[in-house]
């Protein structure tokens, strides 16, 4: 069931990233304050199971009581009101170290420096008493943190292994083998139960050793024949796979893989030392130089990338990972005495395969064992899914390794692998999450939808008044004065005539006027 739209804890679940043996890991956001995280929430059938939810929640307090700034931060857990289990991770924008190696491989120094971290954040879990049990690439994850383009966070504590005063768990049956072939120490392989610090010594080992020269330690056509060389051979010298590893490095890097634990560091403060000054080591312990790694082998030199396929999920089903019990189930046999008849079969193989030729006579050479040639593990088909958008550019998105790059991508996957999602993200436009399927070489092409963005509300015209003027200044004007009237004056030299009592005119004299 899908819980894209869906509400867990305070996060809506946006998209979904990936899927594993346990469960499924979302894309959560925060409503309001747009925060990201990664949610892991277990399979609706596991969580009907009480040992499986205890493991799953397990894997949250293991983690919480680390508290190391190279392993992932688990912020929540609980159950949801439909019955999901869950709980709440930091969000990774990075790459799986897997993907590296596919990609571009690490330079000598990028090793050094990212299997410090690794050695760093697995001691402060071994001083917890927690056993990782399942170091391998894909649970390695790399950011770019300040400035460190390699910050290393430590993922998947999910069968880890808490242990007690002894060192031995009571959370896992002898008998049961916990872990990825590739990357098991030989005691894992073995099944006995008895699994300490040193075994993630070896896993990390395994890991440096893949980085140095693109490849694990030891391969088969499955699990079984890993298996079975993880205890019975020695690891090839990284230098006759990649003659340009440094001899100080590839010093440590067997110390780590030696099949005893005694014989291997006995803690990871041991192996961080001689990692961060491989030529001291390699000297047994005088005092050297850290940059004679530089002189043998530049700072540009790096490993080949690998061509590994995906590794498998994890050995063993969750549900039978935990019991509240030393005791082996009724009806529950050990697998190791089938790892030991395997073992048996496979001499049996090699011996009836082998033709081994005697001298013809007393003084010819003395018999020669002939070396048991393995078979090169074989091709595993694949099938190439590009994903295109339109438009292009969008950023594509895996649970497994963050972000993988930009349309167009070809990805390259095991032909019939589990099918996975992918997330598109491009600015200015709607993220899309679309399904992946490994049946075929195809071609997805997915549309990218504009994000709509709402119109502002109308707004009314500003209209800036003008600033009133300043009141004229008022001038008293002086009162008008009054002028009498000039008397008109008559045309000079004309009499003035006056009437008379009877009506006649009299002129006056000019000179009256």
């Amino acid at each position: 069931m899908s819980l894209i739209g869906r509400q867990i804890g305070n996060y809506k679940i946006t998209a979904k990233l990936g899927e594993g043996g346990m469960g499924a890991v979302y894309l959560g956001e925060h409503p309001l304050i747009g925060k990201r995280v990664a949610v892991k929430v277990l399979l609706d059938e596991l969580a009907k199971k009480q040992d499986i939810v205890d493991r799953f929640f397990h894997e949250a307090k293991a983690v919480n009581d680390i508290a190391h700034p190279n392993i992932v931060d688990i912020v929540d857990f609980g159950t949801a009101p439909e019955g999901h289990v869950y709980f709440i991770m930091e969000f990774l924008d990075g790459d799986s170290m897997a993907d590296r190696l596919r990609k571009t491989g690490f330079t000598f120094p990028e090793t050094v420096n990212v299997i410090k971290q690794c050695c760093s954040a697995l001691q402060a879990s071994h001083d917890k008493g927690i056993i990782h049990r399942d170091l391998k690439p894909e649970n390695i994850f790399l950011l770019n943190r300040g400035g460190d383009r390699n910050f290393v966070k430590l993922l998947d504590f999910g069968i880890a292994k808490l242990t007690g005063d002894g060192g031995v768990s009571s959370k896992t049956r002898t008998g049961l083998v916990i872990g990825t072939p590739a990357y098991m120490s030989p005691e894992q392989c073995e099944g006995k139960g008895r699994i300490d610090a040193r075994s993630d010594i070896y896993s990390l080992g395994c890991v440096m050793y893949e980085m140095l020269t693109g490849q694990v330690p030891f391969k088969g056509e499955g699990f079984g024949e890993v298996l079975v060389r993880q205890m019975t051979e020695p690891a090839t010298p990284p230098s006759q796979l990649n003659p340009h590893v440094p001899r100080d490095l590839e010093a440590v890097v067997m110390k780590s893989l030696e099949k005893a634990r005694e014989l291997r560091f006995q803690n990871m403060s041991e192996f961080l030392i001689a990692v961060g000054n491989p030529a001291a080591f390699l000297a047994g312990g005088r005092k050297a130089n850290t940059m004679e790694m530089a002189d043998t082998a530049p700072a540009h030199m790096r490993g080949p990338v690998t061509l590994e396929a995906k590794r498998p999920s994890t050995l063993s089903g969750a549900a039978a990972e935990v019991t509240g019990s030393r005791q082996r189930p009724t009806g529950q046999r050990s697998r190791a005495p089938l790892f030991m008849a395997m073992i048996a079969l496979l001499l049996v193989a090699v011996g009836a395969g082998v033709v081994v030729t005697r001298p013809k006579s007393p003084d010819a050479a003395p018999d020669v064992k002939p070396a048991v040639a393995i078979p090169a593990p074989p091709v595993e088909d694949t099938v190439v899914v590009t994903v295109k958008s339109q438009p292009p550019g969008a950023r594509v998105f895996r649970a497994d390794a963050g972000e993988v790059g930009k349309t167009p991508l070809e990805m390259k996957v095991k032909k019939g692998a589990t099918s996975f999602d992918v997330l598109l993200r491009l600015d200015g436009y709607k993220p899309v999450k679309t399904e992946v399927t490994t049946e075929q070489t195809k071609e997805i092409t997915v549309d990218m939808a504009k994000e709509t963005v709402a119109p502002p509300p109308p707004t009314q015209p500003v209209v800036e008044e003008e600033p009133p003027a300043p009141p004229a200044k008022t001038v008293a004007k002086a009162p008008p004065v009054k002028r009498s009237a000039a008397p008109k004056r008559k045309p000079a030299g004309k009499a003035k005539s006056t009437a008379t009592d009877d009506g006649t005119d009299l002129m006056q004299p000019a000179f009256l006027k």
